[in-house]
């Protein structure tokens, strides 16, 4: 029993966790990191100023600034040097746990466990969560700090609701005013964090309906309207108002529509279950474009099972919630956890982080079972945590060395387009071509209509060979024509190939067929999404410069323009404008460059361009007068 207590102290459950996890700090940099962190680039150069990174968010509606706040620090490893990055990301996932610990401590006390036991279970709960393979993704995604810094705000609004909730009943005082705007900026920041934070009045909905049900003093009325009760209505209608009116409802960016998807969570929010309960060693991690779309309720048949499953459990743990108590907080817990990603948006289909909030109450549960167990069981459980903690350190390895992650990946999901693509590109950067190339060619077996990886393709073979070979360019033009859909490597397959052409390092193409295969593509239907056809515009502007087409250059710089009104766009017009002595035509672009400076955040950069050509402007007015 001595050691048992020993064992169980916080701190060492800590140390277990950190270093289960610390293996993946070596890890690189993946993904959205570059897309979203590109811009401390400019910040360490002096060219964009610190206020402009951080309000200049692009992942979500509010920019996610307190996010991109805390990547200011160390702006200068990035991109070389992630070990920081991921550092303080394993930083706050343990105090994340520790805020597990302490929201489980005072539930299970709560609902009538000793000191003791409710410290014990609360340590179960710390450790299951914490070292979870299905957390881990959240971690050692740098930028799913989002995701952990949104977690550490709710995590300490709940905390705080619990800890001081005796002050939140009637007579409302100073006090209770005090822990009310604590809550309230708390759920502000994790808003700011990232936008799943807007569910934390359900969250305390939950709470307030499941473990204080039949609490002798229950909280003033004022209280519960104005933090629970009313948010939390605020919340779902303008969720359904943000899915129906500002979001895009038509999924032209995916292979698969609203209804479908709504329909595809049902299984993947018991596929995550399933994971919770029994970790995976392999088929889990980064990819999951391979997961199959629920076509109707009987498209695959486990849809009506899933859907059913989950109608159930709800129904079932909404009418139990007062006698269920742990058990129906840690299911509805879960289900609220998911409101936002996992039902009707346009996003991907399945990503393992969307797991790390919702889990806390499966962990609280089973910390709570743990304690409950009779004795003879408990060498099953003792086990179990010791499986747990070496799938979490065989996955944290894994994380730590970007071969490691994409040849397991490649391994563990052979069917994944984006993994085989991923795979390409990591033996490209260490000089294997030709392994490069064969993950290319089985990316195109297993999707023949994705045009990005007949691009790639041709990618590699001008690496590998120096030459698309005598027929490499029709093969490359009957995929783009055949094609139906072009992922999200898009822009960065087309700036190699630009790449490639300026640097004269491959024969059978050049400039004027890539810009027809180019422009064809921008006026298909099948590629979607702004960021995909702006870069692709402005690489065709590169092919027509190649051709020194100075008409074709203007007219693909204005279509740039048109998708993504910029100045980068309107000083590269001026300039070719300028160059070329014709500063009469310049007037339009000057007017829109005006417009964007009085109406928007521009790089101190460009704007510094912009100011030059506006005052060459201003010159040639001066010198047509006189």
């Amino acid at each position: 029993m001595n050691f048992a207590v020993w064992l169980f102290r916080w701190p060492i459950c800590l140390l277990l966790i950190c270093i289960v996890n610390f293996s993946a700090v070596s890890g690189p940099f993946l993904f959205d990191d570059f897309s979203n962190l590109d811009g401390l680039i400019s910040v360490d150069q002096g060219t964009k100023s610190a206020l402009d990174f951080v309000l200049d968010g692009r992942a979500g509606p509010t920019g996610r600034p307190v996010t991109l706040a805390t990547f200011l620090w160390p702006s200068e490893a990035f991109p070389n040097s992630p070990l920081l990055f991921k550092l303080t990301n394993l930083i706050i996932h343990l105090l994340n746990t520790l805020l597990v610990y302490g929201v489980a401590k005072m539930v299970l006390r709560a609902v009538g466990l000793k000191s003791e036991q409710a410290a014990t279970a609360a340590i179960i709960a710390m450790f299951f969560w914490g070292v979870h393979p299905i957390n881990q993704s959240a971690v050692f995604l740098v930028i799913q700090r989002m995701t952990l810094l949104m977690t550490f705000f709710s995590l300490m609004a709940i905390f705080v609701f619990i800890k001081y909730r005796d002050d939140l009943k009637d007579p409302l005082t100073f006090r209770s005013l005090t822990v009310i705007l604590c809550i309230g900026v708390l759920g502000i920041l994790s808003l700011l964090s990232k936008e799943a934070g807007v569910i934390l009045p359900i969250f305390l909905l939950v709470i307030q309906a499941t473990i204080f049900s039949q609490s002798e003093k229950p909280i003033s009325r004022l209280v519960c309207w104005g933090v629970i009760y009313l948010p939390s209505l605020i919340v779902v209608f303008a969720f359904f108002y943000w899915v129906l009116f500002r979001s895009n409802p038509e999924f032209i960016n995916r292979d698969f529509n609203m209804f479908e998807r709504a329909l595809t969570q049902s299984r993947v929010m018991v596929d995550y279950l399933s994971q919770i309960f029994i970790p995976r060693l392999s088929g889990s991690g980064l990819f999951h474009d391979d997961y199959v779309v629920s076509r109707s309720l009987w498209n695959p048949i486990t849809t009506i099972w899933a859907i059913g499953f989950i109608v159930f459990s709800t129904v079932l743990f909404v009418y139990k919630r007062k006698y269920w108590k742990v058990a129906s907080f840690a299911a509805l817990f879960y289900l609220v956890g998911h409101l936002i990603e996992s039902t009707f948006l346009n996003l991907e289909l399945y990503f393992e982080h969307r797991n790390y909030l919702p889990s806390v109450g499966v962990a609280i549960a089973l910390g709570y079972g743990a304690v409950k167990l009779k004795t003879v069981f408990k060498p099953l459980l003792i086990i179990y945590g010791l499986l747990l903690a070496f799938i979490g350190t065989y996955n944290a390895y894994s994380w730590g060395e970007l071969g490691r992650i994409a040849q397991l990946s490649a391994m563990e999901n052979p069917t994944s387009v984006r993994a085989q693509v991923f795979l390409a590109r990591y033996w490209g950067d260490v000089g294997n071509y030709k392994k490069a190339t064969d993950a290319i060619k089985k990316a195109i077996e297993l999707r023949p209509l994705d045009g990005t990886s007949h691009i790639q393709l041709a990618v590699h073979n001008c690496i590998n060979k120096g030459s698309l070979g005598d027929s490499g360019l029709d093969i490359l033009a009957n995929g783009i024509h055949r094609a139906d859909f072009y992922n999200l490597a898009m822009s960065n397959a087309a700036e190699l190939m630009v790449q490639i052409l300026k640097l004269d390092a491959c024969k059978g193409y050049d400039a004027k067929e890539l810009a027809v295969l180019f422009l064809y593509i921008l006026d298909s239907d099948k590629l979607t999404g702004r960021t995909s056809k702006y870069n692709l515009a402005f690489q065709i502007s590169q092919l027509y410069l190649l051709q020194r087409d100075f008409a074709g250059y203007m007219n693909a710089l204005e279509r740039t323009y048109q998708i993504y009104p910029n100045l980068q766009v309107i000083n590269l017009q001026l300039k070719t404008l300028f160059s070329n002595e014709l500063h009469e035509d310049a007037l339009l672009y000057i007017k829109r460059g005006r417009g964007l400076v009085s109406n928007g955040r521009e790089s101190s950069v460009e704007l510094h361009h912009f100011e030059k050509h506006n005052l060459a402007y201003s010159n040639f007015l001066h010198e047509k007068i006189k």
